[in-house]
């Protein structure tokens, strides 16, 4: 048994909630929402719409206070909002519960910023006045509702780009 036996991912995710993700512009004077999604099944009917306006506010608030380049998790009541704002003034963050993974939470940051980067112009959510339908961000909501699986999912991911990289280099001259 040893050592691996004691590395196994032991996630309850039946505990863990992830409430919302936003990305948030945060490079000049007050922070902008630029798309948000947020999993409904938590709150009652009469609850989402407060619940929802309270987590755009502590979003925006976050990303103003975040400095660019650095990681930040803030506690209030019992929510955690972890944050991140890259050095191109564009924050996401995830709105969780105390049990849910901070790696995890962080790891999905990273990606929301990779892949929104990648698929949305910095031109458009520059100007933007409204919010950005992006939905990708809905799915990284729900796919991440359960820590481990998106765990695993990302280690599949992660062998998958290795392979392709494999088999690039060796067809390589």
């Amino acid at each position: 048994m040893g050592l691996a036996a004691n590395r196994k991912i032991a996630f309850s995710s039946a505990d863990m909630k992830l409430y919302a993700a936003a990305i948030v512009r945060c490079d000049v004077g007050a922070a902008r929402v630029v798309a948000f999604e947020m999993e409904n099944s938590h709150f009652g009917f009469i609850q989402r719409g407060s619940v929802r306006e309270y987590m755009l506010f502590f979003a925006r608030t976050i990303a103003e206070r975040t400095a660019r380049g650095v990681r930040m998790s803030v506690e209030e009541n019992d929510y955690v909002v972890h944050c991140f704002c890259n050095l191109g003034g564009l924050a996401a963050l995830i709105i969780a519960d105390r049990e849910y993974p901070v790696r995890v939470a962080f790891a999905l940051i990273a990606r929301i910023l990779e892949d929104f980067a990648r698929e949305v112009p910095r031109d458009t959510w520059l100007v933007a006045t409204e919010r950005i339908e992006w939905p990708p961000l809905r799915g990284f909501v729900h796919q991440y509702q359960d820590p481990a699986a998106a765990v695993l999912l990302g280690i599949g991911e992660a062998i998958d780009d290795l392979g392709e990289l494999l088999a690039r280099n060796l067809q390589a001259p």
